[in-house]
């Protein structure tokens, strides 16, 4: 069985990170600012997962989940924003069951595109998926990955970038994306870098969950 012991090094694991984050040096001043913020959101953020670790309840837990990933979305939306707020996020998660991604939380995304559902190599979170790579779209005009029905972006963004989410044994969970109302809004490595310290709360709330349900269900081992 998943332990509390597990859950507190996790919670430790992420602390640690937060604190190389802000040992980083070489950064221009967009950079440094960017990072002063993100630093800052993700203090709140890992007080969102201390909690998760500390709930008991199962179900209360589900719903603190929800919460943290769409509090992970905004913190994504947030830390990317230069002149305006045109970001939106969406965290997809793998539903192993029907091998689909389907938006586990998420950030200034429609009420349709929140009920689109990909495989591996469909759209550009299934491309995310199959590749298990950072990816990047600088216009999703004429982009191969939103050719074919249904692929199409209906939320009237240009650019987005996508990390995947992986688990501590690399075994994939899912995708966080960042969209943009404006082409070319990303930079694949530094971005990939920020959006993956947020992928690794998502991964970590993902164990921690799936730690309750099986205390829930009884099991053991």
């Amino acid at each position: 069985m998943k332990s509390s012991a597990d859950n507190e090094g996790l919670v430790k694991a992420l602390k640690e990170q937060l604190s190389k984050l802000t040992q980083s040096s070489e950064l221009n001043e967009k950079e440094n600012e960017q990072r002063l913020r993100l630093v800052a959101e993700l203090k709140i953020l890992i007080g969102h997962v201390q909690r998760l670790s500390e709930e008991l309840d199962s179900e209360a837990a589900e719903d603190q989940l929800t919460f943290v990933l769409n509090e992970c979305a905004g913190v994504a939306t947030r830390i990317m924003w230069d002149a305006l707020p045109d970001k939106s996020c969406a965290i997809f998660l793998l539903m192993y069951e029907k091998m689909r991604l389907v938006i586990g939380g998420c950030n200034g995304v429609s009420e349709a595109s929140r009920r689109r559902t990909f495989g591996s190599g469909e759209g550009f979170a299934g491309a995310v998926w199959q590749t298990k790579q950072p990816q990047i779209c600088d216009d999703v005009r004429g982009d191969p990955r939103f050719a074919g029905p249904g692929m199409q972006p209906n939320s009237g963004y240009r650019s987005i970038i996508g990390v995947p989410i992986v688990d501590s044994e690399s075994r994939f969970c899912g995708v966080l994306n960042v969209q943009s109302r404006k082409t070319k809004a990303f930079i694949l490595d530094s971005d990939a870098e920020l959006l993956g310290l947020l992928s690794s709360i998502v991964s970590v709330c993902l164990y921690m969950n799936e730690a309750k349900r099986g205390r829930g269900n009884g099991e053991e081992g």
